[in-house]
């Protein structure tokens, strides 16, 4: 894999931090399975689409 780019991420928060507007709240996450934005009211997976 050599020449492949490797971005190291802080692992803090990945799972409360919205993919499509960087909103970090612990209220994002009401239960593992389910994810809501309360800034921009994204819902998914966004452990699946962190950045």
């Amino acid at each position: 894999m050599k020449g492949v780019p490797v971005h190291y991420v802080d692992p803090r928060n990945t799972s409360r931090a919205c993919p499509n507007c960087g909103h970090c709240a612990k209220e994002n996450r009401r239960t593992q399975s389910s994810f809501v934005c309360t800034s921009c009211g994204f819902e998914g997976l966004s452990a699946s689409l962190s950045r």
